[in-house]
């Protein structure tokens, strides 16, 4: 017999983020500038974050504004509240061209860091 016990902890996946940290920091997401907005790389670090724990809004960053977890494997100095947030990246839309820019050269690193390579399963070519 199977018992399910109830709580009203929070449970809360740690799978991505180390992973995704380790991405941020190759890729230098942290050191983003925006001349508007005091620490822009920590806010879009955050944000991928949350994207990558499948959340699409900044509100989220609520949940996990206490977790040391979240934090840590980010490697942020510091995870901001939702109204900084909503602030900032509003503040942040005054360099967008500057900062797309930034987000393009982090792309590019990501895809020179991790090319994609073909691998041969029954005779057809396929890409991971």
């Amino acid at each position: 017999m199977i018992k399910i016990k109830t709580t009203t902890e929070t449970i809360e996946s740690k799978s991505g983020l180390i992973p995704a940290g380790k991405i941020a920091m190759k890729t230098g997401l942290g050191s983003i500038q925006s001349s508007n907005v005091k620490s822009p790389g920590t806010i879009i670090t955050s944000l991928f974050g949350l994207m990558v724990k499948g959340k699409s809004d900044f509100e989220s960053i609520a949940e996990k504004r206490l977790s040391m977890f979240f934090k840590e494997a980010l490697m942020l100095p510091f995870v901001f509240a939702k109204e900084t947030v909503r602030l900032y990246l509003g503040k942040m839309t005054t360099d967008v061209e500057k900062i797309i820019s930034q987000l393009h050269e982090c792309s590019v690193k990501i895809i020179q860091e991790a090319p994609l390579h073909g691998i041969w399963i029954d005779r057809k070519t396929t890409f991971r």
